[in-house]
């Protein structure tokens, strides 16, 4: 049988621990929306990149074709 100090002690040391998993989570939660975040900025400048990259492949194209030269 336990005493009251220990029962105090160890009902301390749960709630200590249940509070440190708290702060855990709460951080990994952060780091994930932080990296959600982040890969949605990077999907955005993907796009803009791979639109700029098809103005560039078509530029000669248009090019020749705005000057009569692609007929």
């Amino acid at each position: 049988m336990t005493d009251g100090n220990t029962y105090a002690i160890n009902r301390h040391l749960a709630e200590r621990e249940e509070h440190d998993m708290h702060e855990i989570f709460e951080a990994a939660l952060a780091d994930a929306e932080a990296a959600q975040a982040y890969a949605e900025e990077l999907e955005v400048r993907v796009a803009q990149l791979e639109a700029e990259l098809f103005e560039l492949k078509n530029t000669p194209i248009s090019f020749l074709l705005d000057h009569g030269k692609g007929e």
